[in-house]
């Protein structure tokens, strides 16, 4: 089985992994209508058991990814000043925006998670300069959570 949603949770992750059957967590993420990413999130995978024993499957990530802290240590000097760019901005939005360092990305919480546009336009961040023509959509988001 495939189940295909916007994200999941780590409850789901710990349900598929209660079940006994292959199961796929697929997150998509769509882009200005015209690009759609897929992401394994976790799968598991049915084993045979004896008569009547249960032995749940464990839930699998992909090992090779590096932790989002990994992977800014190990950015080029201007990718990395970039991103500590759009984090300033981000946390000069207000008090009440702070950040949260996950496992695989950096998350920028309010009292509600910062909302973007049902139809966002698609911002590629690879300047300073781009990074000035996405504040207004950032702005926009901020405002509207």
């Amino acid at each position: 089985m495939v189940c295909v949603a916007s994200d999941f949770t780590r409850y789901d992750e710990h349900a598929i992994a209660q079940i006994n059957r292959s199961i796929e967590l697929v997150r998509y993420r769509g882009y200005d209508g015209a690009y759609l990413t897929l992401d394994l999130v976790a799968s598991t995978s049915a084993r045979a058991t004896a008569a009547g024993a249960e032995d749940a499957p464990k839930p699998t990530r992909r090992s090779s990814e590096k932790t989002v802290t990994q992977l800014h240590e190990q950015a080029p000097d201007d990718l990395r000043n970039l991103y500590d760019a759009l984090e300033a901005y981000l946390l000069s939005l207000g008090d009440d925006v702070t950040k949260t360092t996950r496992q695989l990305y950096y998350a920028f919480p309010q009292d509600q998670e910062l909302r973007v546009r049902r139809d966002p336009p698609e911002v590629t961040m690879s300047s300073k300069q781009d990074l000035e023509r996405a504040q207004p959509f950032i702005l926009a988001s901020y405002q509207a959570s």
